[in-house]
């Protein structure tokens, strides 16, 4: 589910939420959240993807509403949900974070000023993604710094740290 990370010393950042709407491509579809594309991954035919990617944020106080929307649309089980979705649902959620933060500088920058404070979720009544939603904040914060400005605390820390 959506929601921002915490990020010590810095707040519930909005960048860090997968609700949070900013246009970015991946694999040549055009998504406006990393839920949306998440949603719309869930199925292997394309006609399916397309019924989530086809939606659009509304300007305005509905535009809060998008994340949710794209949430409902991809839980509709349609014939081609993929079966293995529970082994690739982490990969997809980082692959489709990263292309946000990649395409969009005003959020990357926005993550790279936390510098190295603790990111968690602390109060996501989802084990699984209470986890790796921290993890991919914490991978995507170290890979967008220069090589010579990473951290050696990529991947196996724990988002506890």
């Amino acid at each position: 589910m959506g929601g921002p990370c915490w990020v010590e010393g810095h707040g519930q950042p909005d960048v860090t939420d997968n609700f949070h709407v900013q246009r970015f491509v991946l694999n040549g579809v055009e998504f406006y959240c990393a839920e949306h594309a998440f949603q719309a991954l869930k199925f292997k035919d394309p006609s399916h993807q397309e019924t989530v990617s086809k939606l659009r944020p509304e300007e305005g106080p509905k535009r809060a509403a998008f994340g949710r929307q794209c949430f409902r649309a991809g839980n509709a089980r349609l014939p081609s949900f993929r079966t293995e979705w529970d082994g690739i649902k982490a990969e997809v959620m980082y692959r489709a974070s990263r292309a946000k933060f990649i395409q969009n500088g005003d959020s990357a920058s926005q993550l790279l000023a936390t510098g190295e404070a603790k990111i968690s979720r602390e109060d996501d009544p989802d084990g699984f993604w209470r986890l790796w939603n921290c993890q991919i904040m914490r991978r995507i914060r170290i890979e967008l710094k220069p090589p010579d400005q990473r951290s050696a605390k990529i991947g196996r820390a724990s988002c506890r740290e």
